[in-house]
């Protein structure tokens, strides 16, 4: 794998943004069947939440087709 890169910057955590969403709101969208990415890279020893998909930022161009449009994803990170 490459070096990290800057290609698909999101907003900063500390920013407010319409795309957040609370934990209330994460658990109501994965209950009605929504996909959970943990985009956090795969080097980060942490534990990613039950059921989630670990795809590191840089990793997410070349998934992004496999996923299916109509199920909603909520994206997960520290």
């Amino acid at each position: 794998m490459g070096a990290p890169t800057r290609r698909f910057h999101l907003p900063s955590a500390a920013r407010r943004s319409p795309a957040r969403i609370d934990a209330a709101r994460a658990l109501e969208l994965t209950g009605a069947g929504a996909v959970v990415i943990d985009v956090r890279r795969h080097d980060d020893p942490s534990a990613s939440p039950e059921g989630a998909l670990r795809i590191s930022p840089d990793g997410i161009p070349e998934r992004a087709g496999t996923m299916r449009k109509e199920v909603p994803i909520v994206l997960a990170c520290t």
